[in-house]
């Protein structure tokens, strides 16, 4: 029996010091996803603000190119056009081929079509949605890590009870304490099988 306790103790406390040395592992990994999320949002913000900046732009230089070609101004309407970057020149075309000024059905303005899609704003989407992706990430690294933790607490109770057995006097009350060491320690060992392991 003091054999077997012994064993129990010893397999409880590398199970424990693993738990701990997991559990910090998982801590890290969740600190690292943390700063991809901070990472991604930036990238996301910025790209949205430049998408803005970008599509004011193209509003204002739309708008003249509009208004010269309502004045009968091809000089400045194709001057206008010639500013145009690819994405606006192709929305812009496709527009025109709807007749939208005698087309109500047409779009109200070359922004307005599909094919009207900066490059700055998908990558806005982008990054929104990695930085969703990392939290999750995070937030199950966190999980994990306090799964650890909670084996570590329950190795722990093997050892009080393993422990506490060693000093009885009496048969039966020694022998509930190493069996409900033991199914403590089985069921943890269980448990431990199945997480997820770390190295970073």
């Amino acid at each position: 029996m003091d054999i077997l306790t012994a064993i129990l103790l010893s397999l409880a406390t590398i199970g424990s010091a693993w738990c701990a040395y997991q559990s910090t592992l998982w801590g890290g990994v969740q600190t690292f996803e943390l700063v991809d999320v901070n990472k991604a949002g930036r990238l996301s913000s910025e790209n949205f603000i430049r998408g803005n900046q970008k599509r004011t732009a193209d509003a204002i230089i739309l708008m003249k190119y509009i208004d010269a070609s309502e004045e009968g101004n091809i000089k400045m309407r194709d001057f206008y056009f010639s500013r145009f970057d690819s994405t606006l020149k192709n929305s812009t075309s496709e527009w025109l081929k709807l007749d939208p000024f005698n087309n109500p059905g047409a779009p109200n303005s070359p922004m307005r079509m599909k094919s009207y899609v900066l490059k700055e704003e998908t990558e806005a989407d982008n990054q929104l949605n990695r930085s969703g992706e990392k939290l999750a990430s995070a937030n199950e690294a966190n999980r994990i890590s306090d799964t650890y933790i909670l084996l570590t607490v329950l190795f722990a109770a093997v050892l009080f009870f393993g422990g506490v057995a060693g000093t009885l006097q009496s048969d039966l009350v020694r022998n509930i304490c190493l069996i409900l060491s033991a199914i403590i320690f089985c069921v943890t060992l269980f448990v431990l099988i199945s997480m997820p392991v770390t190295t970073i």
